[in-house]
């Protein structure tokens, strides 16, 4: 993880860190904490992370006020983000939601994302599936704004369809793009700010056909963030 910090660091393409993995040899309690503090040692840009328990986002807080030099200087330059999904069909975990009410208390951006599947946790249609992603970006938007009105949060997205065969999500298909320019545009008209999570499952893998995806989906969606 510390090698990813320091790439994602280096690289001018890269705007944000999101850590794309969690530290496996510290305790499961730990893990989001210890992968904030990581990325803060190795990466000077702002960082994305999961926090899903009060407890951790209290941490979190306090990690990221001591390198700014205090909360109130952490809500004026928030330094850092949180994923926080929520379990579809429109369900949120207890800790999850402390979570938030917690970070956004502090003024810390929430980036609540909905990853329901067409066919399995959401209906089978385009427009269902927005219906039912959109439902669990505005129940996290009432969460946030009731802790702390105006609050910070992002319109995150990772619907999808679904595999038929396998049931598991169907990063290849076409209509991955189309659910994530809709979820977009959905954001845009409640004037929040978007970030969209693309992947390609290629049986090989290519930077060509990776960039070209992701070039084809931010034009697509022009969303404020696009992570991969």
């Amino acid at each position: 993880m510390k090698d990813f910090a320091v790439a994602g660091d280096y690289l001018d393409t890269v705007n944000f860190f999101w850590p794309s993995v969690l530290p496996g040899e510290i305790s499961p309690p730990l893990q989001e904490l210890y992968s904030l503090a990581i990325a803060f040692e190795n990466n000077r840009k702002h960082i994305q992370c999961s926090c899903v328990t009060e407890k951790t986002a209290k941490w979190q807080i306090r990690l990221a006020s001591a390198i700014v030099g205090g909360e109130e200087a952490l809500k004026k330059r928030p330094i850092f983000s949180t994923i926080n999904c929520p379990i579809a069909p429109l369900t949120f975990e207890e800790g999850a939601c402390e979570a938030m009410v917690t970070l956004a208390k502090a003024g810390i951006p929430t980036a609540p994302m909905t990853m329901v599947l067409a066919t399995t946790t959401a209906p089978a249609t385009l427009a269902g599936t927005l219906v039912m992603g959109n439902a669990e970006e505005l129940a996290s938007l009432v969460i946030v704004e009731c802790a702390n009105p105006g609050a910070p949060m992002i319109y995150t997205s990772e619907a999808a369809p679904a595999n038929m065969r396998t049931g598991e999500i169907n990063y290849n298909a076409p209509q991955y793009l189309v659910i994530s320019a809709a979820g977009a545009q959905m954001a845009r008209f409640y004037k929040i700010p978007s970030l969209a999570a693309d992947v390609f499952l290629g049986e090989a893998p290519s930077d060509i056909l990776s960039f070209e995806r992701n070039v084809l989906l931010a034009s697509l969606t022009i969303k404020n963030q696009l992570t991969q």
